[in-house]
């Protein structure tokens, strides 16, 4: 359940924090989205109907949901920071070994 709510939760709360504060123009965006970017963002649309504390007590739930957005912060974290230094090759290092990971699941 940590995943499958918290990650998922604090990663779409992120995201739509970030285009709340950047006064993003989501639907000017629209006009030339991706099908994926659409969904994306109809995902945070989604959140942000819902209550907000609601939505942070699923993720602040237990010592274990917290643990891992820390982890996912530290992932972000040095993502971030590859991209701030333009390492392609890192990224893409990691793009591939994720791209394995995703590989040996069952998901189409």
């Amino acid at each position: 359940m940590t995943t499958v709510q918290a990650i998922r939760n604090f990663n779409t709360l992120g995201f739509g924090v970030l285009l709340s504060q950047e006064s993003f123009e989501i639907e000017r965006s629209l006009d030339f989205a991706s099908p994926m970017y659409s969904q994306q963002i109809a995902m945070v649309k989604r959140l942000f109907v819902q209550s907000a504390p609601l939505i942070v007590d699923i993720i602040l739930a237990s010592p274990e949901r917290r643990a891992a957005i820390a982890r996912l912060g530290n992932v972000y974290g040095q993502l971030a920071q590859l991209v701030q230094q333009g390492d392609r090759e890192a990224l893409i290092d990691e793009f591939q070994a994720a791209q394995v990971f995703f590989g040996k699941s069952n998901l189409n």
